[in-house]
């Protein structure tokens, strides 16, 4: 196994005319284009020469630095707020107005989708530090046509001022455009077993057992390199007769030694009209904290309880066919109760992020579906869509963030839509599905409705006793700019193939 050095951080302060205004958990290099950068993305300076002087500590890091004192004053004395901002290094804890912040001078340079890919790659082959420790966030400044200036940090925002303050002091004031790399990788590797048999007309057992195993490298978990082992046992029984029939199951976890509680779930399916069936069901909830959850740096919490509840639905489906045309017609309400839910938030005393079993969460709503179907010989076509009505609401009032009682949970759309046209030949399978999220809240401004759309293309065969399935999907095909979580774009345009193989063997009784 290769083993990669770990990131280097060290703390740096920057005194602003004698008075201590930040401290940096950052790496240890470019620090005086770290200084220059975040004074002129603060509003300190416009350009170098508007510092008066600047000279570091030869004891430890650290620098004292000069400017006008009007400059400060005036940076005081503007309008700010409290935001809640996550992140690596220096986090800002103060907004000023958007009022104040001064607009781009120049025109926007050109978006040329292949040139930036190659800048990219090009800022990619400049990440030594990343070829050594696996994981650093880089920031690069370009003009649309070529790299000018690059950074790594262990800090996201600290590579950008790094970015900033080599154009300054360049006397380039930076009105291009930042390149922002912030990579991870991880692995995981996934095991199933499972087993099936029929006890009579009407009894079906199912039984199974799975193993995960995950393992992450980012800058985030600095020298750490966490992994997760859990193993599952599940059984069901169903019980199928023609109108009527019920499925009970039980699931049993363990999360890297520690034993997880039982999950049950009892469903039952009642068709009391030839195209009328009411759908119920009944199960225990539980989510684990994810990696991130318990080791990201800082802010991680390893002592986080895992979210758990109970959720109940029911369901009225209609269904209607004619010689070649099906048509089945859905709604389901819900109704989901979660206690120990995992929140994100800045607490008492503290300059960022971290995570805490904070609050509960009541869900409910309603789902309403569709599903067209015709077929001629080897074609078949379908249309299904749906609708999601999604009521996420706090049950306990929060200070920080501020949320109340009842209020719909951020990053929470209320409203979802979605769409999916197929084509089957024989054993190839295509399909076009197209998403639409509506808005959502988030901390300190609303995310904008988007919408995607996603394509997947497979071929299904198989030879004696294997079955396969060769698939290629192509995520957000048009390469659509959204946001789930703010100040986080989602991927563009991007591509997952695989290979599915399964191995059975029918039984003589």
């Amino acid at each position: 196994m290769t083993t990669l050095d770990a990131v280097d951080e060290t703390p740096v302060w920057l005194e602003l005319n004698g008075t201590p205004v930040v401290t940096w958990m950052c790496t240890p290099d470019q620090l005086d284009d770290l200084v220059v950068g975040w004074l002129f993305g603060e509003g300190y300076i416009d350009r170098f020469e508007d510092i008066r002087r600047m000279r570091p500590c030869a004891k430890e890091p650290g620098f004292w630095v000069d400017i006008a004192p009007e400059r400060v004053a005036a940076v005081e004395a503007s309008s700010r707020r409290r935001i809640l901002a996550s992140g690596c290094g220096s986090v800002t804890a103060f907004l000023g107005s958007l009022a104040d912040v001064p607009r781009r001078t120049g025109a926007i340079p050109e978006l040329n989708t292949p040139v930036l890919r190659a800048l990219f790659k090009e800022m990619f082959g400049r990440g030594g530090r990343y070829k050594e420790t696996g994981g650093i966030h880089a920031a690069a400044l370009t003009d649309g046509a070529h790299l000018l200036f690059h950074a790594e940090d262990i800090g996201r925002h600290n590579a950008v001022d790094k970015v900033l303050g080599a154009a300054v002091q360049a006397g380039r004031l930076p009105d291009d455009l930042i390149l922002l790399e912030s990579r991870s990788r991880f692995r995981t590797l996934f095991a199933e077993m499972t087993a099936q048999r029929q006890w009579g007309r009407w009894h079906h057992f199912f039984a199974g057992n799975t193993h995960t195993y995950t393992q992450a490298w980012s800058a985030g978990y600095r020298e750490n390199t966490p992994s997760e082992y859990r193993t599952a046992l599940f059984a069901s029984w169903k019980y199928h007769r023609e109108k009527f029939s019920s499925q009970a199951s039980l699931r049993k976890e363990m999360a890297d030694g520690k034993f997880l509680p039982v999950l049950p779930a009892l469903g039952i399916d009642w068709q009391f009209h030839p195209s009328l069936t009411l759908k119920g069901k009944i199960s225990r909830n539980y989510r684990l904290p994810t990696l991130n959850d318990r080791f990201w740096m800082p802010g991680g919490n390893p002592a986080l309880l895992p979210e758990s509840g109970w959720s109940q639905e029911l369901a009225l489906a209609h269904k209607m066919e004619r010689r070649n045309l099906k048509i089945e017609i859905s709604i389901t309400v819900f109704n989901r109760n979660i206690d120990d839910w995992i929140l994100w938030s800045p607490r008492e005393g503290q300059s960022f992020w971290s995570a805490n079993n904070i609050t509960r969460v009541w869900s409910r709503g309603l789902e309403p579906r569709f599903s067209v179907a015709w077929a001629f010989k080897d074609v078949h076509l379908t249309w299904k869509g749906g609708y999601d009505y999604i009521r996420s609401t706090n049950q306990v009032a929060l200070e920080n963030p501020k949320m109340e009682k009842g209020d719909q949970l951020i990053y929470t759309p209320v409203h979802q839509a979605f769409s999916v046209f197929s084509l089957e030949w024989k054993a190839l399978y295509l399909a076009y599905q197209h998403a639409c999220t509506g808005p959502a809240d988030g901390i300190n401004e609303a995310l904008n409705a988007f919408q995607t759309g996603h394509v997947r293309l497979q071929y299904s065969g198989s030879i004696q006793k294997y079955k396969g399935t060769i698939f290629f999907n192509i995520y957000n095909i048009w390469d659509a700019d959204y946001l789930v979580v703010e100040r986080r774009p989602m991927p563009g345009i991007h591509f997952h193939a695989g290979i599915h193989l399964i191995f059975h063997q029918n039984s003589k009784s």
